[in-house]
């Protein structure tokens, strides 16, 4: 992605932002399920 005006970088940092919070909100309310059922195991998150 080519970025030309600072109005498209901070739409990009923005958007980001907003990713990384969403996905934050989702592994934080599965975090118990994660817990019980990957015990000792890492777990890769893709990013989409």
């Amino acid at each position: 992605m080519i970025m030309t005006t600072p109005q498209d970088i901070m739409s990009y940092t923005i958007d980001k932002i907003t990713q990384l919070k969403d996905s934050y909100k989702w592994i934080c309310s599965n975090y118990e399920t994660f817990k019980k059922s990957y015990k000792n195991q890492f777990v890769a998150v893709k990013n989409t």
